[in-house]
């Protein structure tokens, strides 16, 4: 159970992506969107604690979603996924946003959970910290 966090947004074009971050976040409850806009609908009219996020949606890039966060004052933490081993230069920018961390596709699920549950011990209001957890993998692929 999770103190702050208790919405996710996951933004993900992958259907089982979405919903292999459901099945292991059970405590809290999960919205999802499989491209940009659909994402910042919900995080114009819901509250969301949390956001995990692609780097490639459909109609527009992850770091465009940031940056739409960051102009709107959304300031929550986001977990990026990013299917590239290699960033290109403007992910690398995002990825200095203070609240932002990296998980490379496949998903490590159990690190995946460890950092959602360190992002609801820290107030990201007030001491928001950058995470790279780099090349990370786990045993079942999708």
């Amino acid at each position: 159970m999770y103190t702050r966090i208790k919405t996710i947004l996951v933004a993900d074009s992958n259907p089982d992506y979405r919903r292999l971050i459901r099945s292991v976040l059970a405590d809290v409850e999960i919205l999802d969107a499989d491209n940009a806009l659909d994402a910042m609908n919900l995080l114009k009219t819901e509250k969301i604690d949390m956001i995990i996020l692609d780097f490639r949606l459909p109609d527009k890039s992850g770091v465009e979603v940031l940056h739409w966060c960051r102009a709107n004052e959304i300031h929550v933490p986001v977990i990026f996924m990013s299917q590239d081993s290699k960033l290109q230069k403007a992910e690398e920018v995002a990825l200095a946003d203070c609240c932002a961390s990296l998980f490379h596709k496949p998903l490590n699920l159990k690190s995946l959970v460890e950092a959602v549950r360190a992002a609801d011990l820290k107030d990201h209001h007030e001491n928001c910290l950058h995470h790279y957890h780099g090349m990370i993998t786990r045993d079942v692929h999708i």
